[in-house]
């Protein structure tokens, strides 16, 4: 049998990103779910894709918003 998770991806989207971006949280309920890789490996890899694509703020967001659902995610 397969096991059932939540987390409010969009609720969480728009209030660390600033927009429905849901599948930013996902990832971080995902790599929850499947430890297939450490959070703090993503975090690297946001800011190495995206830091000077989008500044530090909102790389940033998109890390908090990654953490936040990690941690939410039930």
């Amino acid at each position: 049998t397969g096991k059932t998770y939540t987390v409010d991806a969009t609720k969480i989207s728009i209030e660390h990103v600033g927009k429905n971006l849901p599948n930013t949280p996902m990832l971080g309920a995902l790599i929850k779910i499947t430890n297939i890789v450490s959070l703090n490996s993503i975090n690297n890899k946001v800011k190495e894709k995206f830091l000077s694509k989008l500044g530090e703020q909102k790389t940033q967001a998109t890390i908090d918003a990654i953490k936040k659902a990690f941690d939410g995610v039930r």
